[in-house]
């Protein structure tokens, strides 16, 4: 079983026109559903998440597939308790030096995340910048095409 944390690229690649960048996501998606993975996520960082997928519901809502297909299915999938896991992160002084509160919030999901490997998958320069600082916590920082692979194989 594989714990990991996801920035909001989940969210915003669903939403993309790139074909390749879709798929990528429901593959990301998919495995974490029939696999033993889990999502894992700070309760703060959970809040701003659902809060997101509120604010994207309100905004398109004449777009029935941005509704059923996309809201729909994350928020199913983060209500999901086989599925997900709510952490207190714990905070060190590396957060402080991420200056985006979604971003700090995602890291400190990532640092809550148990088993060997703690996975961050993120598109965030500023977050995949701080991949060394986030190493010695034991988060390996993923870029959504790693995690894929990784997910699929494992």
């Amino acid at each position: 079983m594989v714990e990991l944390a996801v920035d909001e690229f989940i969210i915003n690649w669903h939403l993309s026109n790139v074909d390749e960048e879709r798929q990528i996501v429901e593959s990301i998606v998919r495995s974490i559903k029939k696999k033993c993975h889990k999502l894992v996520f700070d309760r703060a960082y959970l809040g701003k998440f659902a809060e997101k997928l509120s604010l994207i519901e309100e905004a398109r809502k004449r777009d029935t597939y941005v509704l059923w297909v996309l809201v729909k299915r994350l928020r199913a999938l983060i209500h999901d308790s086989s599925k997900v896991r709510i952490c207190e992160g714990r905070h060190v002084i590396e957060l402080e030096l991420i200056e985006d509160q979604f971003d700090r919030l995602v890291a400190k999901s990532a640092l809550c995340a148990e088993g060997k490997e703690k996975l961050l998958v993120t598109t965030d320069s500023d977050l995949i910048g701080k991949a060394k600082a986030l190493e010695k916590y034991g988060v390996k920082v993923l870029t959504p095409h790693q995690a894929e692979g990784l997910l699929l194989t494992s």
